[in-house]
Formats: structure tokens, sequence, C-alpha cells
């Protein structure tokens, strides 16, 4: 039973893209985000900040692209290894999106020494333009800048990922951490009963007026304090669709390869083709 939800969204730094001369209510498709990086670039900017060491924060681009290109049907097709699984020329297709990104080194220097704390900090320090990253980027992210403050809700804003021109998904498709309850088959009657009230709708608004998570529990939106964790909340039940980060979905065996492929392609030591053939082969060992 689903119990809350913290999506992946692109936070951009207000100033930094004024400087820049990006709108970044203006990027609707992968497109616009890649001409956005070259503006920064050419301004003097980082683009993104990433912790490249920790893997998972590089994965959330190429799994991202995944569903832009595959939509949620393709992208269950894939995990049930249907349509020749990870190797399907759509995958391909994602992931070549993501090496382009990357050949453009959108990231900061030393991003691939660099851990998610660390990666935190500097955009929270106002030294990237873009950080991709959960709603917990929010308060975790903060507190990693120099002065454990990070950037104030006035200097910062969110977009969810774009979606790819031709692509099956919508960027309105979540990709998200979400957390839950799994009950026990022989669990009493009490279990139940527990859970109609933990997860009501009126518990739930309890818990997001105190801003300690965004419920999944639909119209409990509205009753969270702060404004940016507001504006994604509502913008979380229009979606129709999340999927859970590949590294959960697949397993801790072929997730990890998900992540070191999304390494090795950014760091330019694999390909598309060679990656999502190492996913596929350990997929094919340690699906259940």
């Amino acid at each position: 039973m689903p119990n809350d939800v913290a999506p992946e969204v692109l936070f951009y730094n207000k100033e930094l893209c004024q400087k820049a001369g990006v709108d970044p209510t203006q990027i609707h498709y992968w497109d616009d985000l890649i001409e956005a990086v070259k503006k920064c670039k050419a301004a003097g900017i980082t683009p993104m900040a990433v912790g490249g060491k920790d893997k998972w924060p590089l994965h959330f681009y190429s799994a991202l692209l995944m569903m832009r290109v595959l939509g949620k049907d393709g992208m269950q097709a894939v995990i049930e290894d249907k349509n020749v699984g990870f190797t399907n020329p759509e995958v391909l297709k994602a992931f070549q999106l993501y090496k382009d990104l990357t050949a453009l080194q959108p990231f900061q220097k030393g991003y691939l020494a660099n851990t998610y704390p660390e990666a935190a900090g500097t955009f929270h320090d106002g030294k990237a333009a873009f950080h991709l990253m959960g709603t917990w980027d929010l308060t975790e992210g903060r507190a990693n800048a120099a002065d454990k403050q990070g950037l104030p809700n006035e200097k910062l804003g969110f977009i969810f990922f774009p979606a790819v021109k031709g692509g099956k998904g919508k960027a309105t498709d979540l990709f998200a951490n979400l957390n839950g309850w799994l009950v026990a088959k022989e669990a009493p009657k009490e279990t139940v009963d527990f859970a109609k009230v933990w997860l009501g709708e009126e518990a739930q608004t309890k818990v997001a007026q105190q801003g300690l998570a965004i419920p999944a529990v639909k119209g409990t939106a509205d009753a969270i304090q702060d404004p940016l964790l507001k504006e994604i909340a509502q913008q979380i039940e229009k979606s129709e669709w999340l999927q859970i980060p590949m590294d959960q979905v697949l397993g801790p065996d072929t997730g990890r390869v998900f992540n070191d492929v999304s390494t090795d392609i950014a760091s330019g030591n694999s390909t598309p083709e060679k990656g999502a053939k190492a996913i596929e082969e350990s997929w094919q060992q340690n699906k259940r």
C-alpha cells in the first residue's frame, strides 16, 4: 500500500538561468534542455550538478529518457523481457540521447569523484544551474550547502523532466521513489484497520501539513505549507503513471549494472549498444 512519494524533478537556480538567458518554464522537450545546456556553457555557467561517484544520480537521466521514449507500455515490455528486452531499438535511442547530453560535458568538474551530498552542495551553493534530484533535496540537499541553508524558495524553481519528440512518454509521467507498506497474508484484522486510519485522508492531511512527506493519498497536496513542495505535490496528482527507479525495480544485481552502465556511458567508457547488452545479459540471469 503506497504511503508517500518523492518524485525526481529538475530543480533550477533562477539567477543562474537568467544570466544564461534560459527560461526553464519553456523547456518542454529534450531538445529544449539540450539548448539550455549549451546556453549555460556559453555563459560560463555549469549547467548541471550530479553525484557521479554514487552512480544512481546519473541513472536518473538514462532511466527518465527511457520513460520518455518508450512510454508506460514500452517500459513494462522491456522489464518483462519482451521485444528483445533492453536491446530494444527504443532503449538504444534513449541511451544515445543520454550519451549526446554527456558529450556536451554538462556536469561540474570532478563529478565522477563527487557523491550526492557533494553535488547537492555544489547546486545549493549556487554553482550549477540544474539539479535532477528527488524532492528530498529540499531538505537533505540544502543541508549540504556551505551555509547549511541552500537556495531559498525565491531562488529555486523546478520542472518535470521534458518529453522527447516522437516519444511515447509524457512529461507528467513520474519517476519517483515510493515508500509503502507490505502486509503479511497472516496479518490480523487490526492491521487493515490501522491502514485505513493511517492512510486515510485525515491522517495523511496532517502529515502533509507538517511537511513530513508528499502523501500518496490524493486530496492532501493543498495542505502542504511549503509553497514549492506544495506545487510539486499538486502536479503529482495530475499524473497517471509512476515508475520507480530502475536500480530498484530491477533488483540489486541488474540495478547495479544499470547504474554502472549509466556511469560508463557518461565517462566515455562504454557505448549505448554495449551498455544495453550488459543490462540485458544481467537481467536474463537475475530476473525472477
